[in-house]
């Protein structure tokens, strides 16, 4: 896991490259090649988990002189390794496997990668540069392009230090709407992302820089039909595997604890395989009483699994104290107001090991969340109900967010815009009345890429399309995007093995009985958890990974008040402060709009970079 930093044709410094120190702590280094009357820089930070000999280090040049800088984890590196007859290694880096991998084949091969990664590759016959994103979108990959240079990197702080971009109205407006921004654009001009399973391909015969973006995604898997007793036997042995591939590291490995069932999980199969050492497992509370803590849930599950549990709790002051700190590491601002919890889950676990799994990723492919029950209680509705929901939203002056989320989302008959709606924090409405200037969102165009890529409409029902959405488009701008932040500002890496290709794969070719009913989330998930977890943790009331900020904002509204109005102008200048005062009202009168005061405390303190 690490830091990339590079560019052409702009130049790139030694400190430039140790701004990304915090990814990389354990070496820094940077080469700068001339290609074609081209200036070529690459500068990599390291953070030593596999091989952490010097063999490991980066920027690695192959015997051809082709340069890899990576960023990440390639966890069947081994089983790639036995396809290249005749190769010689100097380490057992995955990095190097990647390097001679990618100099064999051609760079669609990146599909034969199990792993969470970005990188930049340079093929010196080809007189290419290749900037390339996991699947998923696990690890981030930021450029910037104008008609004669490129810089990129694993973090816009990166490009920012030599571009200096302004924020986009645009791309805010999209975040107002759907709580994060989607690839390839980010808040800043200018500053884009690569997509989830996609490389750019940066052509370096001349000096205007041609950049070609390419999809490797695999196609949709075919459905297969197992009887749910088999199902559920298959889904167990590919589960564990993923587990034990996920735990190649020459560092000790940790997990991330919460209440529920799939860190629990997780956390038993990386037990059975870690040997002789305990497995440490790290968890965060409050220290008000509020229904979000999770240590004592945790604590139990550590008890029950023989876990060395250690945890840690925030407060109110906490919070506020570490805003500011959190927009600066984040970067992109989201409507998630678990990032403070994740941020202080981090710290701790950064003091006890380099390496942690986590149960993140679990609930978009299995069905686990409440709006995918709504998709198909939506498919059971008359068409002729539609209206109702429309006065409904129109009359009842509703309280409940995700409630009324839900009626929005009823109210639509496009799935597109009924998807939109399922996230939706404000409404058109409520963001034109909010910003002070005027302009259109183009979320629809971007679903419609993603829509047609992954060939979305060939998806038997809706519930899975809006299932297929979110593990392939949204989870790489909002869970995935902050925690890799925040982990790897501890120089903390974690790894999200429900991801896995091959889980995923397999879970995708079932059919959907198998992972949601009306009645039942994430079905062969739980089911296969009886088998090995005590009946005390299936049981538990599923929680989620919150914060008390309801209770915080509603508690200490003066506060959040005076935050916001000793925001600088810039602030002030986008928004219309008497709305942003109107809302704080609206939350103290009993409507939870904690999301929308995060991400707008979240954008405020952007604004005072």
């Amino acid at each position: 896991m690490c830091g990339i930093i590079g560019s052409v044709n702009q130049e790139l410094t030694y400190k430039q490259v140790m701004g990304l120190q915090h990814r990389g702590p354990d070496f820094q280094d940077m080469i700068h090649k001339h290609i074609n009357n081209n200036e070529v820089y690459l500068g990599h930070t390291r953070l030593a988990i596999v091989d952490t000999s010097i063999s490991g280090n980066q920027p690695m040049i192959s015997e051809e002189g082709n340069i890899l800088i990576f960023n990440g984890e390639v966890y069947n590196h081994k089983n790639l390794r036995s396809d290249l007859e005749g190769i010689n290694f100097s380490g057992h880096s995955d990095s190097e496997t990647i390097l001679k991998y990618l100099s064999i084949n051609e760079m669609e091969s990146s599909k034969d990668f199990n792993g969470i990664f970005s990188f930049a590759f340079i093929n010196v016959n080809e007189n290419k540069l290749y900037l390339c994103r996991d699947r998923f979108g696990v690890k981030p990959l930021y450029y910037f392009k104008s008609e004669n240079s490129l810089v990129f990197g694993s973090e816009i702080h990166a490009l920012k230090h030599i571009l200096n971009p302004k924020m986009d109205n645009t791309s805010i407006r999209e975040i107002l709407k759907i709580r994060y921004c989607i690839s390839p654009n980010t808040i800043y001009q200018g500053i884009n992302k690569v997509r989830p399973g996609h490389y750019l391909e940066v052509n370096l015969d001349s000096k205007k820089i041609q950049c070609l973006e390419k999809p490797y995604i695999r196609p949709n898997p075919t459905f297969v039909d197992f009887t749910f007793s088999k199902a559920i036997q298959n889904y167990g042995k590919i589960f564990e595997e993923s587990i034990k591939r996920q735990l190649m590291s020459d560092v000790e490995v940790g997990i991330l604890l919460s209440g529920g069932i799939d860190s629990a999980l997780v956390a038993y199969f990386a037990n059975k395989h870690s040997g002789d050492t305990k497995l440490k497992a790290f968890t965060v509370g409050f220290t008000e009483n509020d229904t979000s803590d999770e240590i004592d849930a945790a604590a139990e599950t550590a008890k029950l699994l023989n876990l060395d549990h250690k945890c840690t709790k925030i407060s109110y002051d906490y919070f506020i104290d570490s805003l500011s700190n959190i927009a600066n590491i984040v970067e992109e601002p989201v409507g998630t107001t678990s990032i403070a919890p994740m941020m202080a889950l981090c710290e701790l676990a950064s003091k006890h090991v380099k390496v942690v799994l986590s149960g993140q990723g679990a609930d978009e492919p299995l069905g686990g969340y409440v709006r995918y029950q709504g998709e198909l209680l939506y498919s059971t509705i008359p068409n002729g109900m539609l209206p109702f929901f429309k006065l409904v939203r129109k009359i009842f002056n509703i309280k409940n967010e995700r409630f009324l989320r839900g009626i929005n989302s009823f109210s639509e008959s496009d799935f597109i815009q009924r998807f939109i709606e399922s996230y939706s924090l404000f409404s058109d409405a409520e963001i034109n009345n909010l910003m002070s200037s005027n302009c259109q969102h183009n979320i629809t165009q971007k679903m419609n890429y993603f829509r047609q890529l992954l060939l979305i409409d060939k998806y038997n029902t809706d519930v899975e399309k809006m299932m297929g959405f979110d593990l392939k488009m949204n989870l790489s701008d909002d869970l995935l995007m902050y925690t890799d932040k925040i982990s790897m500002n501890y120089s903390l890496e974690v790894r999200v093995p429900m991801l896995d290709n091959d889980l995923i794969n397999y879970i995708e070719s079932l059919p959907l009985k198998y992972k949601i009913t009306l009645r039942k989330r994430k079905v062969i998930h739980k089911e296969f958890a009886r088998e090995v977890l005590p009946s005390s943790i299936i049981n538990r009331k599923k929680m989620g990974f919150q914060s008390p900020t309801r209770i915080w904002f509603r508690d200490h509204s003066e506060d959040i008040r005076n935050i916001f109005m000793n925001f600088s102008h810039k602030f002030k200048e986008t928004f219309r402060m008497e709305y942003v005062d109107k809302l704080i009202d609206h939350h103290l009168y009993g409507f939870n709009k904690e999301k929308q005061i995060f991400l707008l405390l979240f954008i405020g303190f952007l604004t005072e970079e």
